[in-house]
């Protein structure tokens, strides 16, 4: 797979209003944790994946007009937006000239071919090195919020987990197991958190 199995990443969520039902609160932590809500059909095209990309990659993204877009193009902007290699810049969902730069500099950095196309060596190494997002629950409740969903989810998506629902003085409301385990696609590629069905 992607990732190295055995280490926890978690997803909170705090809730403001007490009127919100379960059902609502872990819809909400389902969609918290899936980071492409696209069909996989609309996500990746079958016929693009035959190179051996990671999703949500499936092409090489360069600068043409019009620009390239699309869910890749934003991913790959957030992803590289966490390096230090990075100047700040705008994130718009086009594969633009300040875009193609920002790669440049990544691709530098991780001691890449510096083209400014992102193929499937850098849609690769910008996955491994970024797609962490660092956080780690301090077990605290922002104050102004009612509740708080706390879900620690594996790298390994096979391993059954236990969700917690704390109200916001950090009692313990509910704890109900969770199944967070992706799958593979069609040819047998791990699906990662950036895949629609991962």
């Amino acid at each position: 797979g992607l990732f190295p199995s055995g280490q926890v990443i978690a997803a909170s969520i705090c809730f403001r209003s007490v009127h919100m039902k379960l059902s609502i609160v872990v819809l909400a932590v389902l969609v918290a944790c899936v980071a492409a809500q696209e069909p996989m059909a609309r996500l990746v095209p079958a016929t693009r994946m035959d190179q051996n990309w990671t999703q949500p990659f499936y092409r090489n993204l360069m600068v043409q007009e019009p620009p390239m877009n699309g869910s890749d193009v934003v991913v790959l902007q957030n992803l590289i937006a966490r390096s230090p290699y990075c100047t700040q810049f705008d994130i718009t969902g086009n594969y633009d000239r300040s875009t193609a730069a920002q790669v440049q500099r990544v691709q530098a950095g991780l001691k890449l071919p510096v083209t400014g196309v992102v193929d499937v060596a850098t849609s690769a190494a910008v996955l491994a090195k970024y797609a962490d997002d660092h956080y780690h629950d301090d077990g605290t409740i922002p104050e102004g919020y009612m509740y708080k969903m706390h879900v620690p989810v594996y790298r390994d998506r096979s391993i059954e987990t236990t969700a917690t629902l704390f109200a916001a003085n950090g009692t313990v409301l509910h704890r109900f197991t969770v199944r967070t385990h992706g799958q593979n696609d069609s040819a047998g590629n791990a699906l990662n958190m950036f895949a629609g069905d991962g």
